[in-house]
């Protein structure tokens, strides 16, 4: 896998991300009162409409990946102008993504198969129906077996939505359509435009249109190719203050829920009711974007090696974060409720994280190896116009 092609200061906040994924469901599960989407809970315990709730909202931090991922798929296409890079990431992608995911559904099906789940015994005590259905993954119990595990990994999640063995994985379908979206944009971006400003912003406009009406999530992937075109034709660069500013906005906006409470009362005084709150997000992961892509100082403080592990591990964190909350989570908070109630949550939340990290770093490994061997036979099969290794990215 050829690193040096990686943007780690992007990788980095994609690791962050993750992380903030992971915050999000510990409060969901652990400290539902705290996230503000229970309506059985009192408004006022909730930390939603602080100008800060960026760092936790979850929802805005999958709008990133979205986001990210139509920026960094298309970006060397759009600067190096090879054909043959979108041909590659096309067919790449597909078991890119599925490898990992079926290895996270085999893990979930062990843990229901030697009954380690945990979650129906804290979800009484916390009080949160997000955790009672297994991360709303499913309303209705199902019978775990083998076959549907590995369909699920591989196929169903993709093409159908099936996520009862990990709710993470409601965003593979989007993610991989989504790619799709990316890849036929970015080529015909190119072929059709022919340099015309207006041409490409009709094009882009259209792409945004027809993903709109499909699904509000899908508007991320034309968003992130959109930025990608934009870069590649004019990069600049932003005073310091100018992108440190930015991405303060960044984190603010990340953290709308659609609730026009707190610091996000101005909201209701533009009528944000009636925008889908993912576009917010949108516009929040632009933003966060343009900021690092523009500002030196931030890229070179991102670009180092932890930072590039941050990065390489945030799609395994995420995958396997809930599984683990479920289970290993779930345990220490019933084993540290005996002993101080108050704290349990706290253990449970830190067991989570740390837990999550140790189990992605296999699922790391897996995946850096299988994106090698993918990366090979694609080499060999489609092989590129120049001597530039091939791209890593997503």
């Amino acid at each position: 896998m050829d690193q040096s092609k990686k943007d780690v200061s992007l990788e980095a906040l994609r690791g962050f991300a993750a992380i903030v994924v992971v915050f999000w469901h510990c409060m969901l599960g652990f400290f539902p009162a705290r996230s503000g989407i229970f309506n059985y809970f009192s408004p006022d315990d909730a930390l939603v409409g602080h100008p800060w709730f960026g760092l936790l909202n979850g929802n805005a931090a999958v709008g990133f990946f979205f986001v990210l991922s139509g920026f960094v798929l298309t970006r060397r296409y759009f600067q190096k102008k090879d054909d043959l890079s979108i041909a590659r990431g096309v067919v790449k992608r597909w078991p890119r993504l599925a490898v990992p995911v079926t290895a996270t559904v085999l893990m979930s099906w062990a843990i229901f198969k030697f009954d380690l789940y945990s979650y129906t015994n804290v979800a009484p005590i916390t009080n949160s129906s997000w955790l009672y259905y297994f991360a709303f993954a499913y309303q209705t119990p199902f019978e775990p077996n083998l076959w549907s595990a590995i369909m699920q990994g591989g196929f169903f999640t993709f093409f159908r939505g099936d996520s009862y063995y990990d709710s993470s994985l409601w965003t593979m379908r989007f993610e991989l359509i989504g790619s799709y979206v990316a890849f036929a944009l970015a080529f015909f971006l190119i072929r059709l435009s022919g340099g015309s400003k207006w041409l490409a912003i009709f094009l882009i406009t259209v792409v945004i249109l027809l993903c709109h009406y499909a699904s509000a999530n899908y508007v991320a992937f034309p968003a992130g190719v959109a930025l990608a075109f934009l870069l590649a034709r004019r990069p600049f660069v932003l005073p310091f203050w100018v992108a440190g500013s930015l991405l303060i906005l960044s984190g603010y906006l990340a953290g709308y829920t659609g609730n026009v409470i707190g610091a996000y009362r101005l909201f209701g005084d533009i009528g944000s009711q009636n925008i889908p709150v993912v576009y917010v997000h949108i516009v929040a992961s632009v933003v966060a974007i343009v900021a690092v892509e523009a500002w030196a100082g931030v890229r070179r403080m991102l670009e180092n090696r932890l930072f590039l592990v941050i990065g390489e591990i945030s799609f395994p964190l995420y995958l396997v974060h809930v599984p683990v909350l479920c289970s290993a989570g779930c345990w220490a908070f019933l084993a540290a409720l005996p002993h101080d109630p108050q704290m349990a949550p706290w253990v449970g939340a830190a067991v989570t994280v740390i837990a999550s990290f140790i189990a992605a770093v296999p699922l790391m490994l897996l995946n850096r190896a299988c994106l090698a061997a993918l990366n090979r036979f694609i080499g060999r099969a489609i092989p590129a116009q120049s001597t530039t290794p091939l791209s890593s990215d997503s």
